[in-house]
């Protein structure tokens, strides 16, 4: 099946290479946990080891084995035959304004989200029901994550995962097996996905001191774990495009009639459990009560509440502190006129990051 694949990837006419890309990435995760399987299956058990899977299939375009298409709830098969649907490759242009999103591209893009999820989400419980009949069961940590979701057009209308900070896109699932810890336990505290990088370091026995970035240098997850009940703790998320990323070149070159300062070219976040506070570089902040406004739908600071309310004060000063303490990472050099390999080029627009 792969071997076919290929052969229809390479100098097929367009359509047929759409299909084969789509068939690729549909049968990917199944391919991608069997080989992982394989793999710790002949594991010597002599040797600890760490294994990273990335099962890209909740990433557009959607990909559904027959069995997890959607069925009711208004979606019909005709969607499947429009790639328009099926991908936010378009996103560009719902950004820049050229284009506005409808109920429909809401109602689809939702309904295959799910379904994609649902799909992985199978093939992550089948991979781990193999994993339970092997001796080193009991001695694995098993991490489940994700590095963002999908703003679909319900935030004023932005499209993919850029231009926010909402949690839309930045609050993702953290699921760990760990053989010291009780199954079933939530911790109520705020953590983020950089504190994987010190606790993976802990519990493998790797001295946590010397890490190379200030962002890193944050408690393990053994600690939130430990007093699961605490609801404290920060978690920041940034945007910057001020440097690596001309996004307001991006929109205006898919739509010249594009506002420039619609979107900022800096945001920072810093989320507590019961608020998050949203700083921009041109424009007021945004401060939500996660509790009451889990879609994050009203501005608590569009004149509703007083800036001087000790809560607000502490996210603000939080921010600033965070900000303080940042370590700036030196920009990358490019050799040359900066052009981007061909084959990458398609891999990034496979990903939407390009037009």
């Amino acid at each position: 099946m792969t071997r076919l694949i290929q052969r229809l990837s390479g100098d097929s006419p367009r359509q047929v290479r759409l299909a084969a890309r789509y068939l690729r990435k549909m049968i990917a995760p199944r391919l991608l946990l069997d080989n992982m399987f394989a793999w710790i299956k002949a594991w010597d058990r002599k040797t600890p080891f760490f294994l990273f899977a990335n099962v890209l299939s909740p990433h557009f375009p959607w990909t559904l084995p027959i069995g997890f298409l959607p069925r009711g709830d208004g979606f019909n098969l005709k969607y499947l035959l429009n790639y328009d649907l099926l991908t936010l490759k378009k996103q560009w242009e719902f950004n820049s304004g050229k284009r506005q999103v409808t109920d429909t591209h809401r109602r689809v893009w939702h309904t295959l989200y799910d379904a994609s999820i649902r799909h992985v989400d199978s093939e992550i419980g089948r991979f781990v029901e193999q994993l339970r009949q092997l001796a080193g069961w009991e001695e694995t940590i098993l991490i489940v994550t994700s590095d963002h979701g999908e703003m679909m057009g319900d935030y004023r209308g932005i499209v993919g995962h850029v231009l926010s900070l909402h949690d839309n896109l930045i609050h993702v699932p953290l699921i760990i097996r760990h053989p010291d810890y009780l199954s079933g336990l939530t911790v109520e505290g705020v953590v983020q996905t950089l504190d994987l990088y010190p606790s993976l370091l802990e519990w493998a026995g790797v001295p946590t001191g010397r890490v190379p970035s200030s962002q890193l240098q944050r408690p393990p997850l053994s600690k939130s774990i430990s007093a699961a009940n605490d609801p404290s703790g920060y978690a920041f998320a940034e945007e910057d495009y001020t440097d690596s990323y001309d996004i307001i070149g991006k929109l205006l070159q898919v739509n010249p009639a594009a506002d420039p300062n619609q979107y900022p070219r800096q945001q920072i976040a810093v989320h507590s459990a019961s608020h998050k506070y949203i700083w921009y570089n041109d424009r007021p902040g945004e401060l939500f009560d996660l509790g009451s406004d889990p879609l994050e739908e009203h501005n608590l600071m569009d004149g509703s509440i007083s800036t001087d309310l000790p809560f607000v004060q502490e996210l603000q000063g939080a921010l600033e502190t965070w900000r303080a303490n940042l370590e700036l990472f030196p920009p990358q050099q490019v050799d040359g006129n900066g052009a981007i390999d061909p084959v990458m080029l398609e891999h990034l627009r496979a990903l939407g990051y390009m037009p």
